[in-house]
C-alpha cells in the first residue's frame, strides 16, 4: 500500500498513486508489492479518463512500476488491447525498476 496523501492533483488508490504533474504528464506510481487485477487497472484508467476530460486532451502517461509489482495474465491480455484506453492516453512510458520487469518486458 503506498501512503501518499491525497489532494486535488493527487490520487492515491492504495495500489497505486496518480499524480498529474504540472507538466501535463500523469505519473502513475504502482504499489512496492502489488499484484494488479483488471479492476485495479479499470479504476487506474476510470481515473485517468478524468483528468484527460477535464484538461480536454489525451494525457502522456508515465508508469512507474514499483519493485515487485505484478500482473496476471488476464491483465496483460487486457492493456495489450489499445481499446481499453485509446480515448484517454496519448502515450505511455514505462519505468522499469527490478530485473523481473526487465524479464517479463522481453
Amino acid at each position: 500500500m503506498l501512503n501518499r496523501p491525497t489532494s486535488p492533483a493527487v490520487k492515491n488508490f492504495g495500489h497505486s498513486v496518480i499524480e498529474l504533474m504540472p507538466s501535463g504528464i500523469v505519473r502513475l506510481t504502482a504499489g512496492e508489492d502489488h499484484t494488479y487485477s483488471i479492476e485495479d487497472i479499470k479504476q487506474n484508467i476510470d481515473h485517468i479518463r478524468e483528468l484527460s476530460v477535464t484538461a480536454k486532451r489525451k494525457l502522456p502517461v508515465m508508469n512507474v512500476g514499483g519493485k515487485f509489482t505484478m500482473v496476471t495474465k488476464e491483465v496483460r491480455e487486457f492493456v495489450a488491447k489499445a481499446e481499453y484506453s485509446s480515448d484517454c492516453i496519448a502515450a505511455e512510458a514505462f519505468i522499469i525498476t527490478s530485473t523481473a520487469q526487465k524479464l517479463i518486458r522481453s
